[in-house]
């Protein structure tokens, strides 16, 4: 069976896109030359289509949701042209220009209740047949329930496609959440993650948060066992401060760094990014006025104002991968959707000025007593150890 070439797309997300015909003309062709092959490309659910003619010399501003089908094969993800990353840290991980955040999809206190189990895995399959191949989940979504779910998703050979990062650093005792990073802790806590995810090996496996009773050279220690072990390929932190990541690093190569980096929040830029170079709504009527600055450059621009916020952070560098989170499956087409948002230096620092300095007001996130700013451990010159 030879297919056409068409383009398919919902009539919203042909206004999300803002994409002329004549791009995709070209866009196609040049695919189908460097394939050699003819291509059925999804853009969403179909919803309309229509033949497109043409040829392109460049692929560069093309990005996630593209499929290739020719005779009776199975649709295959391009991804050398456009999906993966290069390398995240130093140590090998390559994974999609954009993630998938799990941690919703099992309802954690603020973000509601679980969502029905079948519509969470099909949105996980469906966002891993759009390219995606980076799944980040916890031992603490949904108490350990999202890492089920997402064992569940995996089954039927989409394990080999992806990427799976989870965490450990959260311990319920007696009724409280703590944060801990005893090696006996960290230990029981990622084989308990292997069972749940029915896996062998967790891909980068990250610390949560950071417990400072202790030296982090003594979790690391711990971690550093596990990998070699075979048990976890990659380490990675969550909300650390620039010295615990270069401590940490010093124990063993620290391959990624976990946290929040938006038009919003910035903070990290001084001294955490350097490193690894490795939601503010109580001031919601003066931080309405920047929203609306970023919402009229998104209209112009042809997407929606979170798919700019998404497009400046993925033009903060090639070794910085979002993993946007959402239960939606229109939501989830239009975080990839993101990827299509090209912004020249003019545009990054127009959109930079919106929110510059302390111009956004209110916390980052009230919820969140640990953060990367009180992360500091001990020296490990004054542990004594139990």
């Amino acid at each position: 069976m030879i297919f056409k070439r068409v383009f398919v797309a919902k009539v919203k997300d042909l206004l999300y896109f803002a994409l002329d015909i004549q791009k995709i003309n070209k866009l196609i062709a040049d695919i189908e030359q460097k394939v050699q092959q003819p291509l059925l490309l999804f853009i969403s659910n179909i919803q309309i289509s229509s033949t497109i003619d043409g040829s392109c010399k460049d692929l560069s501003t093309w990005s996630q949701g593209i499929m290739c089908r020719a005779g009776n094969r199975a649709a295959e993800p391009i991804r050398k042209h456009f999906s993966q990353s290069p390398d995240v840290g130093s140590q090998g991980l390559v994974v999609s220009a954009q993630g998938l955040g799990c941690m919703s999809m099992s309802g954690v206190g603020f973000f509601g209740s679980p969502k029905p189990e079948p519509d969470m895995i099909n949105l996980i399959r469906h966002a891993i047949d759009s390219g995606v191949t980076f799944l980040d989940t916890s031992d603490f979504y949904g108490f350990n329930a999202n890492e089920i779910l997402i064992g569940k998703a995996l089954k039927e050979g989409y394990r080999e496609k992806v990427q799976i990062a989870t965490k450990f650093g959260y311990r319920r005792i007696d009724g409280k959440i703590e944060v801990c990073g005893d090696p006996a802790y960290v230990r029981s806590a990622c084989e308990a993650s292997l069972k749940r995810l029915d896996i062998d090996c967790i891909d980068p496996y990250y610390a949560h948060r950071i417990d400072t009773r202790i030296p982090v050279e003594i979790m690391m220690g711990e971690v550093k066992k596990l990998v070699e072990e075979g048990k976890v390929k990659y380490v990675g932190l969550s909300e650390a401060c620039a010295s615990t990541i270069r401590r940490a690093h010093a124990v063993h190569p620290i391959t990624a760094v976990q946290n929040e980096w938006s038009l919003w929040t910035r903070d990290l830029e001084d001294e955490i990014v350097p490193t690894c170079r490795m939601p503010r709504f109580h001031n919601m009527e003066h931080n309405k006025v920047i929203f609306e600055q970023v919402n009229e450059m998104a209209t112009r621009k042809g997407c929606t104002a979170a798919q700019l916020a998404l497009a400046w952070v993925h033009h903060q560098g090639t070794d910085v991968v979002p993993i946007p989170g959402t239960t939606k499956l229109e939501n989830l087409d239009q975080n990839i959707g993101a990827l299509l948002v090209k912004l020249t230096p003019e545009e990054i620092a127009k959109l930079e000025s919106f929110a510059f300095g302390d111009i956004v007001k209110g916390e980052r996130q009230v919820f969140m007593q640990t953060t990367w700013q009180n992360s500091e451990t001990p020296p490990l010159s004054s542990w004594k150890g139990n």
